[in-house]
């Protein structure tokens, strides 16, 4: 689920092409991940755009959006919130809420 989200958001959002950005958010990103309590592997990617945020999917994909990336002013605080979107995958929230409407959906069809 997570993969084919990750995919249609690469599409239609405009990605950062810079390799240099790019590397630094994954460094810090796998950084995190490897003192995290995370089971499954991590992938970073960057959205350019002016919102100061960043969100995950399931399965370990985490987007930053470039506006995060020009408002924090220390390297800590887009550490902070990228470690908020780890906890959020690694806490399998997004997966458990899926699961959650899934059932609740099968349960109306009688």
């Amino acid at each position: 689920m997570g993969k084919q989200l990750a995919t249609e958001v690469q599409r239609q959002a405009k990605m950062m092409e810079d390799p240099l950005i790019t590397e630094y958010v994954n460094r810090t990103g796998q950084t995190l991940v490897r003192n995290s309590d995370a089971k499954v592997p991590f992938i970073f990617y960057v959205i350019e755009g002016d919102a100061p945020n960043a969100f995950a999917l399931p399965g370990g994909f985490i987007f930053v959006y470039t506006g995060l990336l020009k408002l924090a002013s220390e390297e800590s605080e887009l550490a902070a919130a990228m470690a908020h979107e780890i906890a959020h995958v690694a806490a399998r929230h997004m997966t458990c809420q899926a699961t959650k409407s899934q059932i609740a959906s099968i349960a109306t069809i009688p």
